[in-house]
């Protein structure tokens, strides 16, 4: 896939190039100006029309990408002026040649295409990218299906019997997310979760319990229903609500919840917005006393437990960070880091979930992020 995205890029770059040249090579006299301009600007509408609009809607994949640069190369074998020496210079080879390329090129572009596409379960797109399900079945290995967003694994499920009910990857029983789960006591709970992904969260369900999904992406709960199992096979009640998690809890009612979770991210990492000051007042306001929120922040490349600590202070309360490794013949587990933010009173509640975490404490000139404030500068590893 990396080697791919190289010749995407390198090819995006040398036609842009050429464009440019082009346009610029091509460009009327003064007293034309204005129609050679309002055409570029209609070609550039017509071009985000078709990427943002159509291409969305009828393709499962990004073909409008190799279909650009198809015409583009096309388009160079029109336009570029004939080498006026060597054997290219003949015309008898000038346009054959200039035809093999771009035919080459095109059947490059359509393989590459066809293989972002090929062994898979279900691939779906909208606005919000491109959804894939896939499943592994290796020998003397454990079958597996895992949904992608993009190149973001967005969750799995094992298929056996014997592994198919339980919580996996950044959510496994040895997880900061684990150790919350398996500290309730009262029952039943009612639980927040900001993100779906493939439900896996339902896999701590029980009898009585209400979990409630808040999920941006309309794709995303069709898939989790049909193509994974953790939401039809929980003994609670699932709750669904569609758009931003932030936007919908603004606008609804408390909802009371003993447990909130945010496991929403946009590629790799969470967005800036559900992570401010102003966002976790809005979560506070739908918990319980005593209740606990918990914010997935597992990422190769930010550190955001300084932006959560500074919230959590503002509003004199703890985090507590919970980092896990699993070993190498852990099948169920990846490494995740999670952070939970409670009353001080937890240490007297629930001692065993402080003994079992770090407690977050400041560092020294870190600024609170904010809607109006937020910089990468303090959280990048």
């Amino acid at each position: 896939m990396i080697p791919t995205i190289g010749v995407f890029t390198a090819s995006l770059f040398v036609w842009c190039m050429f464009c440019h040249g082009e346009l610029t090579r091509l460009k009327p006299h003064a007293r034309y100006l204005t129609e050679f301009y309002v055409a570029i600007a209609l070609g550039g509408a017509a071009g985000g029309v078709f990427v943002g609009l159509i291409a969305p809607n009828f393709f499962n994949s990004y073909y409008e990408f190799p279909i650009g640069l198809a015409m583009c190369a096309a388009l160079a074998g029109i336009l570029a002026p004939r080498p006026k020496t060597g054997w290219l210079s003949a015309p008898r080879f000038w346009r054959p040649a200039l035809g093999v390329v771009f035919c080459g090129f095109v059947v490059y572009l359509g393989m590459v295409m066809r293989r972002s596409v090929h062994n898979y379960l279900l691939v779906e797109r909208n606005f919000y990218g491109q959804l894939r399900v896939r499943e592994y079945a290796e020998p003397d290995e454990e079958p597996y299906r895992m949904l992608v967003h993009g190149l973001i694994n967005h969750g799995e499920q094992m298929l056996s019997e014997e592994y198919r009910r339980q919580p996996i990857t950044y959510f496994c029983k040895a997880s900061g997310i684990g150790h919350v789960m398996a500290a309730r006591t009262a029952a039943p709970q009612r639980v927040g979760i900001m993100g779906m992904g493939c439900g896996t969260l339902a896999a701590y369900r029980r009898p009585g319990d209400i979990y409630r999904f808040y999920e941006i992406n309309a794709l995303v709960p069709p898939i989790a229903k049909t193509k994974f199992t953790y939401l039809t096979d929980s003994p609670a009640k699932i709750e669904i609500a569609l758009g931003d998690a932030r936007l919908s809890l603004e606008h609804e009612p408390s909802q009371q919840f003993d447990l909130l979770v945010m496991d929403a991210f946009s590629g790799d990492s969470v967005p800036v917005h559900l992570i401010t000051r102003e966002a976790l007042q809005t979560y506070f306001r739908h918990l319980k006393p005593g209740g606990l929120l918990a914010l997935n922040v597992s990422n190769n490349y930010l550190d955001l437990r300084p932006v959560l600590e500074r919230v959590a202070s503002s509003f004199n309360k703890i985090a507590l960070y919970y980092s896990f490794s699993p070993d190498d013949d852990d099948i169920l587990c990846y490494p995740s880091g999670w952070v939970v933010i409670a009353d001080p009173g937890i240490r007297q509640t629930a001692p065993d979930l402080v003994k079992a975490a770090e407690i977050l404490a400041p560092r020294r000139g870190f600024r609170m992020w904010t809607d109006d404030f937020s910089s990468l500068w303090g959280v990048m590893k």
